[in-house]
């Protein structure tokens, strides 16, 4: 019986930590989603030319890795579009997925590229990662301005705080309070303990 009444209880939770993280959850996917759109267009326009696209699949990379973390979310989609590049074995054996990417590299590869319109298209996905998490500071946005001058657009910098206002999620104190009731529940789903919630 007792097994049981766990069982329950553990539904209970994971059912309380899906209605009280919809909301932030929703929001994630829509970030997702936009990035996804913005990273397909981009690649999209050089299809035809596989080390361009590796170079632009390798600076959202250095992007979404500056803030010293890689989400399991981030790596998928990485894998995702990675799967669609026509690459060479030497250019699979060359790929950088641990430790840090090599932004030289990145930056002399990206430089190349004659196109403004690519240039610009590139340099304004860039800025979509970047702003994606609704801040504009740190990391991201110092290996951000390293790609955008090999790119020479530098000073699309300008457009951050837009777009992190434009992902931004707002959160009166009730929403946060919600979502840290949710996250604990959803600790509690998973076996942690209760007294260690908050």
């Amino acid at each position: 019986m007792a097994k049981k009444n766990g069982s329950l209880l553990t539904s209970f939770f994971a059912w309380a930590a899906n209605q009280l993280l919809g909301p932030r959850l929703r929001h994630a996917d829509w970030v997702r989603s936009e990035l996804r759109q913005s990273l397909s267009e981009t690649l999209a326009m050089t299809s035809n030319e596989p080390a361009v696209s590796l170079a632009i699949l390798e600076g959202a990379m250095a992007i979404a890795m500056a803030d010293g973390e890689f989400e399991q979310e981030e790596w998928e989609l990485y894998s995702s579009f990675m799967g669609q590049l026509q690459l060479s074995n030497e250019q699979l054996q060359g790929l950088s997925t641990h430790g840090e990417p090599d932004l030289e590299a990145i930056a002399a590869a990206l430089s190349g590229i004659q196109n403004l319109t690519y240039r610009e298209a590139i340099s304004t996905c860039y800025c979509l990662f970047t702003a994606a998490d609704g801040e504009t500071v740190g990391q991201e946005q110092a290996v951000l301005t390293e790609l955008l001058e090999a790119l020479g657009c530098g000073g699309m910098t300008a457009q951050l705080p837009m777009l992190a206002a434009r992902f931004r999620r707002r959160e009166g104190r009730r929403a946060f309070l919600r979502g840290r009731l949710g996250e604990a529940c959803k600790r509690w789903s998973r076996g942690g303990r209760v007294s260690n919630a908050w």
